[in-house]
């Protein structure tokens, strides 16, 4: 095995220690762009939920809704999304996260007690909810200058 690893010109191995501090930055990273993937598909949702249904706020607009019962319509629906995603994925992954922690922890041979943060799932939630809904304001205004009268002579 010796003459088959020097062929490859390679004489010692050399295990490099992993750093905690070097890998402390992986789980921010890997959280980040989890909610930047989230904030797109949301984004896409709306954007989608406003071309559907661009006919019936045309007619909810000629019953008397005004442009600030529009944005207000579209905030509520981007928001019910994000409530929806939070009641599912908050509890979801603090399970899934202790389980991970616990056959990791176990393996490694340290002491598996998880914790969970409570202060940054209460921060990541309200965070979600004011991005949801700045996130909803531009189909809400393009939806609110839609033009009854113009949408609902396509028929």
């Amino acid at each position: 095995m010796r003459a088959s690893i020097e062929a490859f010109g390679i004489e010692r191995f050399e295990f490099v220690a992993l750093n905690i501090e070097q890998i402390e930055s992986v789980p921010v990273l890997f959280a980040s762009i989890m909610g930047l993937m989230a904030l797109v598909v949301l984004a896409h949702v709306l954007a989608v939920a406003a071309r559907t249904r661009r006919r019936d706020i045309a007619i909810l607009r000629a019953l008397g809704f005004s442009r600030g019962q529009v944005l207000r319509t579209v905030v509520w629906q981007s928001t019910i999304y994000a409530v929806v995603a939070l009641a599912i994925g908050v509890p979801v992954g603090v399970v899934l996260g202790r389980f991970a922690w616990r056959t990791y922890a176990v393996h490694l041979g340290a002491v598996p007690e998880a914790t969970i943060p409570f202060v940054a799932c209460a921060i990541v939630a309200g965070a979600t909810l004011v991005l949801a809904a700045l996130l909803a304001i531009a189909p809400a205004l393009r939806l609110a200058g839609t033009r009854a009268g113009v949408e609902l002579r396509t028929e």
